[in-house]
Formats: structure tokens, sequence, C-alpha cells
């Protein structure tokens, strides 16, 4: 069963983040059953996060995601930050949007420079990619540790058919990512109502999830927002779904 992975770009990068406010996220995080944090780094979020990654580090001790782009952001400044994993993905200039590497930005020379970057450290090196068997084999050839699966196309699926089909694509890539002995993370694009399905797919470490948390706890604060989640996440309670969208 996966755990919770927490976003917390939003709370970090977001026009009311500040100091007090990402280190009461990250407490709160915590005590709600968190068992990671994810952190999108862009050329211009840089240098607001750096002033609040030190203090919510030396609270939380759980693992750190960050993700950059490669060909915009150098590995280095994702190094600075001592994370687990450095994830690759096409975050271009917002840090509220993280995309999947198609097949040939994956085998770019950029792409693959930056790889051999983070080879050379102790750091694990994921890439965010659609639910593919092309593109997860090619992640691997440029020394993938971890596959980041993304569900945004899940999360924009209209119609049970075509959810059902992201679904069984999202599975299927699942156990080739065990076959090929990566690790898998699964995000971009859970939320309340597709976490239901995610929880399911076994071979996953962790679900990232952020923007969906930070609406809901705009409701009902973020203790009880990443509660529900995580209740979900752990098969204890469903019947959010209904208060959520309602």
């Amino acid at each position: 069963m996966p755990k919770l992975g927490l976003d917390i770009t939003s709370w970090v990068s977001g026009a009311t983040a500040g100091k007090d406010k990402i280190s009461e996220v990250v407490s709160v995080a915590v005590k709600s059953g968190v068992r990671a944090l994810g952190l999108r780094l862009t050329e211009t979020s840089k240098k607001d996060i750096s002033r609040q990654l030190s203090d919510m580090k030396a609270q939380s001790r759980l693992p750190l995601v960050i993700e950059i782009d490669p060909v915009l952001v150098p590995v280095s400044a994702a190094l600075a930050f001592k994370p687990q994993t450095v994830s690759f993905a096409t975050c271009g200039k917002s840090t509220q949007i993280g995309g999947s590497i198609a097949l040939k930005q994956i085998e770019s020379a950029p792409v693959v420079e930056a790889a051999q970057a983070v080879k050379k450290t102790d750091v694990s090196l994921a890439v965010a990619v659609e639910p593919q068997a092309d593109v997860i084999r090619a992640a691997r050839r440029i020394g993938a540790d971890c596959i980041f699966l993304s569900t945004r196309e899940l999360a924009r699926a209209k119609g049970a058919k075509r959810k059902e089909e992201m679904i069984e694509d999202l599975n299927v890539a699942a156990r080739l990512v065990k076959e090929l002995k990566l690790d898998l993370y699964v995000g971009h694009g859970v939320d309340y109502v597709n976490i239901h399905e995610l929880a399911q797919i076994s071979e996953a470490t962790f679900v990232f999830a952020g923007s969906s948390i930070m609406k809901r706890c705009e409701k009902v604060g973020l203790e009880e927002a990443l509660k529900e989640f995580n209740d979900i996440l752990t098969g204890r309670f469903n019947k959010v779904i209904s208060k959520y969208i309602g």
C-alpha cells in the first residue's frame, strides 16, 4: 500500500507563503501521516524557497523529493537542498506546473547530462513520465532509480470508460516498473476522487498530492484535509468523496 506524500510547492511559493506558514504546514503534515515531502523548484523560485527549507528539513526529517526541469534548472540547485530524490519533469517557468518528460526529451543531451550529474551522488533519480512502456524504459536507460507516474490525464479524463482505460494504463505501467526493479511514485493530478483507484497500485511507494489538499483545507483546515486523504489512501474512510465534491 502506498504512503502519502505531500507536495508543498503551493505553500512554499504561493502568494501568502512564509517561513512560519511552511513550518506549520510541515508540522501538521508529520502529525497527520505524511511520509514524504515534494517540492517543485524553478529558476525563479530558488531564492524564495532556500530561505524556508533549512528549518523545515530540520523539523520534519521526512524524505524530500525536489522536482526540476533539467533543461532550465541545474542539478546543483536541487542537490543544494540535500534531497533524497531529484525528479526530472517539464516544469517550465511556473512552479504550479509539473509535466511529464516525453520520449525524445529523455534521451536529449541536456537531460542525459543532468542525469549523469545526479548519478555521481548518492541521491536517487526519478523521472516523471506518462504510463507508456517505451518512455519508462528510456528513463531507465539514462539511469533512473525511480519512475514518477503522472496521473494528470486521469484527472482530466471525461467519462467512466476513459477513466477506466487510464487506470488500466497506470496499473500496467506500475507492473512494468516493478519488473524493471525501479521504485515508483505517483502524482501530478492526484485528487480526492481518483485517490481510491490510485491507492490500489501496490507497487507505488508514495502517492503525492498537493493542490487538491490545499483546496480542501480552505474548507476544513489542513489537519482534517490530510486526515481525510490519508484515511482514503489507507482504506479507513471513503465517505469523504460526497462531502468533497458536494
